[in-house]
């Protein structure tokens, strides 16, 4: 409904000043243990992400709305055991984030000549010897049991790092 016709017929907005809207919204109580509050919030934003992966790309140039304050809220509190301080409580919300918008990202399916083409530009770096580190890793990556590597998988062992890299205070 159009926002005059809303206004005309006398209903109230929702405090976000568009009628009807309804987005993804913060858990309204923590869990109680900071590293399952983060894997909760990261497990939704990916939900959300891949709902709707045009939201990766915009999250970080958006406006700060009544949702995200809610959103920004419950996570900044979720890390407070954690000691860090309130800066390097959001600066790891944002590195968390957009850790989940590429992991998220990655997990949507190239073309199926896209993926060939990807296949053989890595077996080549796997190859080359001008560049050991990567060619080993390249190498690994692709020896890989494919169920280790499964878009689920890389999620928890990648959420499980990010956690494991905060040093509780």
């Amino acid at each position: 409904m159009p926002l005059p016709l809303h206004l005309a017929q006398g209903r109230p907005l929702r405090p976000h000043g568009r009628p009807g809207h309804r987005g993804a919204r913060a858990p309204r109580v923590t869990v109680g243990e900071w590293r399952a509050d983060v894997t909760l919030i990261a497990e939704r934003i990916r939900d959300v992400y891949r709902r709707h992966p045009w939201c990766a790309e915009l999250a970080p140039h958006a406006t700060w709305g009544p949702h995200t304050q809610d959103y920004m809220e419950f996570f900044l509190a979720a890390l407070e055991p954690t000691g860090l301080d309130p800066r390097e409580r959001i600066e790891f919300i944002g590195l968390l984030n957009a850790w989940v918008g590429t992991i998220t990202g990655l997990e949507r399916q190239p073309a199926a000549e896209d993926a060939l083409a990807r296949l053989h530009h890595f077996a080549s770096m796997a190859a080359d010897p001008a560049r050991p580190h990567l060619a080993r890793a390249i190498t690994s990556l692709m020896q890989a049991d494919p169920a280790a590597s499964s878009p689920d998988r890389l999620f928890e062992r990648g959420l499980d790092r990010l956690i494991r890299g905060i040093a509780v205070r």
